[in-house]
C-alpha cells in the first residue's frame, strides 16, 4: 500500500502533490506542505489513499481533481 497522501486540501479546494509541492514546498523532514498555511491561515491538509473522499450518495463515478492543474488524482466508481 502506497502511505504517501494522494493529495493535499488547501485554499477550499484539493490539489494534486505536483501542485502542493510546487505552492509549498518541502519542509526539514521532506514532506510536503509540512506545517504550511494557505492563504486563508489554515493548515494544510492531506488525503491520504486510506481516505474517504468521495460523497457515497453520489451515484456516478467520482473523481479526485486538483483545483490547480486539474488534472485527474484518482477516481471511484460509487454505482451500485
Amino acid at each position: 500500500m502506497r502511505l504517501e497522501p494522494i493529495a493535499y486540501q488547501y485554499e477550499a479546494d484539493r490539489h494534486c502533490p505536483a501542485c502542493a509541492e510546487t505552492r509549498f514546498g518541502r519542509g526539514p523532514h521532506g514532506f510536503i506542505a509540512e506545517q504550511s498555511v494557505d492563504f486563508e491561515g489554515n493548515p494544510v491538509g492531506v488525503i491520504a489513499p486510506w481516505d474517504e473522499w468521495a460523497d457515497p450518495d453520489w451515484e456516478q463515478p467520482a473523481v479526485l481533481a486538483c483545483g490547480t492543474c486539474h488534472g485527474i488524482i484518482a477516481t471511484m466508481d460509487l454505482t451500485p
